[in-house]
């Protein structure tokens, strides 16, 4: 290369003789990349041009084996596109194998949808519920000659039966699923109804927070929507009673605490004093009294539904008070 190039100006671009050989290297590496690009993308377009050919024989399947059609395809010019005897079989090989994969892709979609269509015409036939059988379906299917079903999804072969059985099982078990979700649903009404009854009756004083779950039945265990969740299970209704009572005093302890707070603000007393000021007036219209001119917090304590500071006013009425975890015994305000 080097005697072929001395006599060319451009040879001497380089100025040392190491950075030719080096620039020479780069230009080899460069070609060789370029020459096997080239030779594959050449081999891509026979590879191609050959399956193109494979794919105009409409006869081929995914049972066609190679030497039964080497003869027929040789026939056609772009046979020889590829030279290699090997590498011919192994072409047709693998564009069978896709169109096996084509041909079973195609009958799961075909079943598939037929099991859809089925499940549809399930659906139509008013004789079926949760509880049916699928050999009392099937009777009445052929009992009726609906053509319909046997053209949706065949039932006469072992396979197609077990495929249409299958089907009729998932139909049951989406009927099944429906009637419990149904079932819970309607059960979670009932006992939202009950709380209903029971703040009812925590307004008017028929429930306390002391009330216990056995006085509740006996006071209200014949009212259609308590009745409707004993059917459930007495469990069941003594848990929507325990829960609403237990949130009724979670409640009632914090609002207690804000209550204190509050006439211990307002009168510039301390907690002690505020219990020994509410324990020493006459009745609770006095403890309401406290309030005058401030409607919220009127509306926070003396709610109707929920009397925080009614419940409160008894409860300083006692020995003992609990305020935020302290035991405290009300002193009278003298």
């Amino acid at each position: 290369a080097q005697r072929m190039c001395e006599g060319e100006e451009r040879w001497y671009a380089c100025k040392t003789q190491g950075e030719r050989k080096q620039a020479f290297a780069e230009y080899l590496t460069q070609s060789g990349k370029r020459e096997q690009e080239r030779a594959k993308r050449e081999a891509r377009e026979k590879r191609e041009n050959w399956i193109g050919m494979l794919k105009e024989v409409k006869e081929l399947n995914s049972d066609s084996r190679y030497g039964e059609w080497q003869g027929k395809l040789a026939k056609d010019k772009r046979f020889n596109l590829i030279a290699e005897v090997s590498e011919r079989e192994r072409v047709f090989v693998e564009y069978i194998d896709e169109l096996g994969k084509i041909a079973e892709r195609s009958e799961r979609l075909k079943l598939e949808q037929a099991q859809k269509d089925f499940s549809t015409y399930l659906e139509t036939l008013p004789m079926i519920d949760r509880q049916s059988t699928w050999e009392g379906t099937l009777g009445f299917i052929r009992k009726i000659k609906d053509e319909r079903a046997s053209l949706l999804l065949p039932y006469e072969s072992p396979t197609d039966r077990e495929l249409s059985h299958d089907q009729f099982r998932k139909h049951i078990a989406k009927l099944q699923a429906t009637h419990e979700r149904s079932n819970r649903d309607k059960q979670l009404v009932e006992r939202e109804d009950m709380t209903e009854v029971l703040q009812g009756m925590f307004a008017k004083g028929g429930v306390g927070l002391q009330t216990r779950w056995r006085e509740f039945v006996d006071l209200a265990g014949e009212d259609k929507k308590v009745r409707l969740v004993l059917e459930q299970g007495e469990s069941v209704a003594k848990n929507v009673f325990e829960e609403f009572i237990d949130n009724r005093l979670l409640k009632y302890q914090r609002g207690k605490n804000e209550l204190v707070d509050w006439i211990v603000a307002k009168k510039s007393v301390t907690g002690v004093e505020a219990l020994g000021l509410i324990s020493g007036l006459e009745g609770y219209d006095d403890l309401v009294a406290i309030f005058e001119g401030d409607d919220q917090a009127r509306r926070d304590f003396c709610n109707p539904d929920f009397c925080i500071a009614k419940i409160f006013f008894e409860e300083c009425k006692s020995a003992e008070v609990v305020v935020r975890g302290r035991s405290l015994s009300p002193v009278p305000n003298r």
